[in-house]
């Protein structure tokens, strides 16, 4: 119920429409970016699942538990714990490395490019204007009336 009251408590204020406009048209142009950055999740998550599932049980011993420690990890959450404790269980220092190289590269692909694209798109689909719309779906329908003429 305090819910409801605080979206009547917004819908009072001036610029609350444009703010629910913009919100529905991020959401609009962000989905597929979400899709991909979901799946690309999934990928590591199983891929980490069976390089690190025998050493560090407690973050990849199952499927649905490597998928949340890799969006930790692309949430820059436990980007430094993760890689520390499954690197403990490790005496072979070429394989340290490698774990290190692995979590890194599992950072920079979903947590810098992933969520910062993520973030742009939605921030951009937010503060979009309506006059643009306005502007463009006028030239939309000068271009229609041009083609109504020229047939």
């Amino acid at each position: 119920i305090r819910i409801i009251m605080l979206f009547r408590v917004i819908s009072v204020f001036e610029n609350s429409k444009h703010l629910f406009k913009g919100v529905q048209r991020a959401l609009i142009s962000s989905y597929l970016i979400i899709f991909i950055f979901v799946v690309l999740n999934f990928i590591f998550a199983l891929l980490s699942h069976n390089l690190f599932s025998n050493i560090a049980p407690e973050y990849f011993g199952d499927p649905l538990t490597s998928f949340y420690s890799i969006f930790k990890i692309f949430t820059i959450e436990g980007w430094y714990e993760i890689p520390d404790i499954v690197t403990e269980n490790i005496t072979n220092s070429v394989e340290i490395w490698f774990v290190r190289l692995y979590f890194v590269i599992v950072l920079f692909i979903g947590g810098i490019f992933g969520l910062s694209i993520i973030n742009s798109v939605f921030v951009e689909g937010v503060i979009n204007n309506d006059k643009y719309d306005d502007k463009l779906n006028e030239c939309i329908s000068r271009l229609d009336s041009i083609e109504k003429k020229i047939k």
